[in-house]
């Protein structure tokens, strides 16, 4: 999955609506957080907002929280847990939800209110913050965050996407025989 891969198949795309006159300049792009995938939509559509998905944010703070070792902290059944740190956590995923000239603030708002006493929860910190929320993040916020999606009633995921997706592949062989491709494509209009 390089980006050069990304960009070939959005020209190709591109190519096949050229010879049926359809024009597509997209507004926004939604996807998980590959760098090659922002970077060929980029290219290829300079105009379109690119959008991390609202779902895969969260599963990358909860993948962190454990292989942190910090889920006792979330764990309600746990003697770590306490209010503070559900909300240390909490905060750390609503930063996606809130609007954008405030996600720094609040940012180390929760970390000085909320954080557990932990080294552990002091790395998560820093990767929060290296990651999603410094200027030079890794993945700038105003790619991650959703809140002007939340706004305009626009989809925070792409799970209606990779639903799709799997339901796809569900019809198909490896490497279908076209008549197999178009009967499974026949049975998805159908589903739909």
């Amino acid at each position: 999955k390089s980006g050069k891969t990304y960009e070939q198949i959005l020209k190709t795309i591109i190519e096949q609506e050229n010879k049926y006159n359809i024009v597509v300049e997209p507004k926004r792009a939604v996807s998980d957080f590959e760098q090659a995938t922002f970077n060929a939509v980029s290219n290829i559509f300079p105009n379109c907002k690119i959008s991390g998905c609202f779902f895969h944010y969260s599963q990358s703070l909860w993948r962190r929280i454990q292989t942190g070792g910090l889920i006792s902290y979330l764990k309600v059944s746990d003697s770590k847990c306490t209010e503070s740190s559900i909300n240390w956590f909490r905060g750390a995923l609503g930063l996606a939800l809130i609007p954008l000239h405030i996600v720094s603030e609040t940012w180390a708002n929760i970390m000085s209110e909320y954080t557990p006493d932990d080294p552990a929860a002091t790395t998560f910190n820093d990767y929060i913050t290296d990651t999603y929320v410094d200027d030079d993040a890794i993945f700038p916020s105003f790619i991650w965050n959703v809140h002007d999606l939340i706004i305009t009633d626009q989809p925070r995921t792409n799970n209606h996407v990779e639903g799709f997706h799997n339901r796809l592949k569900q019809h198909f062989s490896v490497h279908p025989h076209i008549y197999e491709f178009i009967e499974a494509l026949k049975e998805e209009n159908e589903y739909n």
